[in-house]
């Protein structure tokens, strides 16, 4: 097959280059070398698009083609045909408990899983570990650091394609299983026409499923992508518009029919009704995967490995609920409103149900297993007074609870649908160019706006790609230990990092496109008591508007939580603006951003083993509705928001003819350096 390539330089090196670069596509791209001091022979290959030969293409983000793009198996529309995501035993990392070689095209990820043997060190909670690692080496290219020429560690992709594999796999764990596991995903080989998050999610579910940890998957991750959605249409269509970007970046990660682990997009104000569209459409694929999952599982399976699993027996749990269950539904019942009233309730439970269980079982049990049994009786209250239900007596033939009717209510007196209290605040900080304070019940946030000069965008760390896109809109999420009345270090961890990534991905849809400025948003959590993250977005739409920019529309975040029977997935409820308790004993965190619109940014986290379709479809509609009113509220303070803000910096572009260029810039820019330093101004294309 023969391609033609434009040559910036080095046409001499043009075979040399094309063959160490060659670009794997089944129809002929037209490419460029760009000068690269990474490039063993000095210069990079980039395709270009066939409709417009200036515009760099990265990974498949501005190709045009007419098919719909699912990235992590390639799949083509019109064909039907397609790469297959191809699973092998390695037989490297002989001595990981399992190692899975995934690939996809001319991208392979190796996934190893470890797991400590013997008692838990601290029961409680899973110490899952998920490390992502990219290589420089994968993608033919040297790592950036001059210094050592070593991989870079802790990047943001890499923290957020970790916590996106974590999220897929912590549900799936039994109940009970504490010991400590360690999952590693490393690119080994690299083309930029793989996703690698559904991938890496891919691998990981096949190399647990055959490891001898005791695990209910396998699931199967899908990346659906669409440029322009027509909601008349029952799939996305490409229009083949170069540059365009995608109108919905969907990742589905699902263990079968109706069954959602994971779920997390980015949404170009897209209406509720077409992503659940995409969800339907994502899941078949994901179907096809499980089923090339199981045939590799069924040949490679080891046998499970005896882990004891921590748990109260049926007789403690027994009589957890017929001693202690009436204190604690008495005690959500009972509305306190501050997240310190709840505090102090919780603490006289624990104490009267731990002396009463005590009293029964003297100090015959472990601290441990009394704990948990309380744990699970009062997780089962909350639920309950969501449901409507409450317990009257354990059955001793079935070994169940036995449910009446009860009240419905939640631990702060409102009801499943009801908003907590909001307050809104622009302009709160006198020398920032822009502030905004957002305050939901006892959650609250300050959020300020910083405009810096096309020169100062941001380009995200990166060592398996020599050319990056920079960013023109970055926010950046910090959650200091005074916000939970906590003592401790104050970092950026990785909790950090995902939700500024996801803040960021609802603001970026309202940002203008031609804004002349890096914009810079930092979110400060003063107060949390649940959904800061969302609080963020809000605040950020306030401070952007302070700032004096003329965003789209207003955009709002809020959670949505579930509680749901454990035996019948048509007995559920979700409840609106999720309190920091019921994000701790619920089953379901589901965060969604949206304007009056469509939804601009969604994130799922379960604690249940799936959801169902009606379970996101109720929660998705509950949503837009809280959504809706929260802007309502917003516009009031946007209403009296000055846009004409004296401390934000402008821009004044002036029209120079070419030969007076050198006349006003002077020689090796010294006039214009002269003229900025006597002004105080800035060139913000000095130097590009």
């Amino acid at each position: 097959m023969k391609r033609s390539l434009e040559l910036v330089s080095l046409q001499r090196l043009y075979y040399h280059s094309f063959k160490l670069r060659e670009l794997h596509h089944s129809k002929p791209q037209r490419c460029r070398l760009y000068p690269s001091r990474r490039h063993p022979f000095g210069f990079s290959i980039y395709p270009l698009s066939l409709s417009n030969p200036h515009s760099k293409v990265h990974g498949l983000k501005n190709f045009s083609c007419n098919s719909i793009r699912m990235k992590s198996t390639l799949c083509n529309a019109e064909s039907g045909e397609g790469y297959v995501v191809k699973f092998e035993k390695a037989s490297f990392a002989q001595k990981a408990d399992s190692a899975v070689l995934a690939s996809v095209g001319s991208t392979t990820l190796l996934a190893s899983c470890v797991v400590l043997h013997g008692s838990p060190q601290k029961p409680g909670f899973l110490p899952l570990s998920v490390d992502f690692r990219e290589r420089a080496s994968a993608a033919g290219l040297l790592p950036k650091d001059k210094r050592d020429r070593r991989d870079a560690r802790y990047l943001d992709s890499n923290i957020l394609a970790a916590r996106a594999i974590d999220r897929s796999l912590r549900p799936l764990f039994p109940k009970g299983f504490f010991n400590e596991v360690q999952i590693v995903i490393t690119v080994l080989s690299f083309d930029a026409a793989t996703d690698l998050v559904s991938l890496a999610i891919n691998a990981a579910s096949a190399a647990l499923s055959i490891s001898s940890i005791p695990w209910n998957g396998p699931v199967a991750a899908v990346r659906y992508e669409a440029p322009e959605l027509h909601q008349n249409d029952l799939s996305p269509q490409l229009e083949g518009k170069p540059g365009m970007e995608s109108d919905l970046d969907l990742l589905l990660v699902s263990k079968g029919t109706d069954r959602i682990v994971m779920l997390e997009c980015g949404a170009n104000e897209i209406h509720h009704t077409d992503v659940l569209k995409a969800v339907t459409a994502s899941e078949a694929r994901a179907l096809e995967i499980l089923r090339i999952q199981n045939e590799f599982i069924s040949t490679n399976q080891k046998e499970s490995a005896n882990f004891d699993l921590i748990l109260p027996t049926a007789n403690i749990i027994k009589t957890a609920f017929e001693e202690t269950y009436n204190i604690a539904y008495e005690m959500c019942l009972v509305p306190n409103i501050t997240k310190e009233q709840r505090r102090i309730a919780q603490t006289e439970f624990w104490d009267r149900a731990t002396k009463l269980m005590n009293v029964h079982f003297g100090n015959q049990i472990d601290s441990f297993i009394l704990a948990s049994a309380i744990h699970m009786v009062l997780e089962t209250a909350l639920s309950d007074l969501a449901l409507g239900r409450k317990f009257q007596k354990w059955d001793s033939n079935t070994n169940n609870p036995v449910w009446i009717d009860g009240q419905v209510s939640r631990p702060d007196g409102r009801s499943v649908h009801e908003i907590r209290r909001i307050d809104c605040e622009a302009g709160v900080l006198p020398v920032v160019h822009g502030s905004g304070l957002f305050t939901r019940g006892n959650t609250q946030v300050l959020v300020s706006a910083t405009l810096g000069s096309p020169n100062d965008n941001f380009e995200p760390k990166t060592d398996m790609t020599a050319q990056v896109e920079p960013k023109k809109t970055v926010l950046h999420y910090d959650f200091p230990s005074y916000s939970v009345n906590r003592t401790g270090k104050n970092f950026i961890n990785r909790r950090c990092v995902g939700h500024g990534n996801l803040a960021e991905k609802a603001i970026l849809p309202v940002v203008p496109h031609d804004l002349d400025f890096f914009l810079r948003l930092t979110s400060e959590v003063t107060g949390s008591d649940g959904s800061s993250s969302m609080a963020s977005i809000c605040g950020a739409t306030l401070a952007l508007l302070d700032a004096g920019i003329a965003v789209k529309r207003t955009v709002s975040g809020i959670s949505i939580g579930l509680y749901a029977d454990d035996g019948n997935d048509d007995i559920f409820e979700t409840v609106t603006d999720l309190l920091g308790m019921e994000d701790h004993f619920g089953k379901m965190d589901f965060k969604v951003a949206s304007t009056v619109k469509g939804i601009t940014a969604m994130q799922l986290d379960i604690k249940r083993e799936y959801i169902t379709k009606n379970m996101l479809a109720s929660a998705l509609e509950k949503a837009v509705v809280a959504n809706s009113e929260i802007i309502e509220i917003m516009k009031k303070v946007v209403a009296g928001v000055n846009t004409t803000n004296s401390r934000v910096p402008y821009m004044i572009k002036a029209p120079i003819s070419p030969h007076q260029r050198f006349q006003i810039l002077g020689r090796r820019w010294e006039n214009a350096k002269s003229i900025e330093k006597k002004i105080q101004i800035k060139d913000p294309y000095r130097g590009q």
